[in-house]
């Protein structure tokens, strides 16, 4: 028996927050790396989000509640921060690029949200 469509269409746009979130997994762990020399604590949040962005867009394949959640926090985290570097004079443009793009993935994120499996309809493991 195949799934509603509505159920299709919203696994799709977890399919898009899933890689929109594994582009931004290794750009957080660049940017990371880089920050090591300006400062250590924005070098280990990068470091901390782009953890949480890997760990979380991968068992969102799995469709795991617990990954949505930390996805939209990762989500929100880097929607906030773009919103905050829209009020720097030099670099307007890269706080609105984050902004857009943390927003998206949280409107993917809510779209698809249908598509998680409920926790009583997740296959029981065997005991043996």
């Amino acid at each position: 028996m195949s799934e509603p469509l509505h159920i299709r269409r919203s696994a799709t746009f977890l399919d898009f927050a899933v890689a929109t979130l594994g582009i931004g997994t290794l750009y957080l762990a660049i940017m990371g790396l880089v920050a090591t020399e300006m400062s250590g604590a924005m070098s280990v949040a990068f470091l901390t989000l782009a953890a949480g962005a890997g760990l979380g867009s991968s068992f969102l394949l799995l469709r795991r509640r617990w990954a949505w959640i930390l996805c939209a926090v990762v989500a929100a985290v880097i929607t906030v921060a773009g919103v905050a570097v829209i009020f720097l004079e030099d670099v307007r443009w890269i706080g609105a690029l984050h902004a857009v793009v943390g927003a998206g993935v949280l409107g993917a994120l809510w779209t698809g949200r249908p598509a998680l499996i409920p926790r009583s309809k997740r296959p029981v493991r065997s005991q043996a």
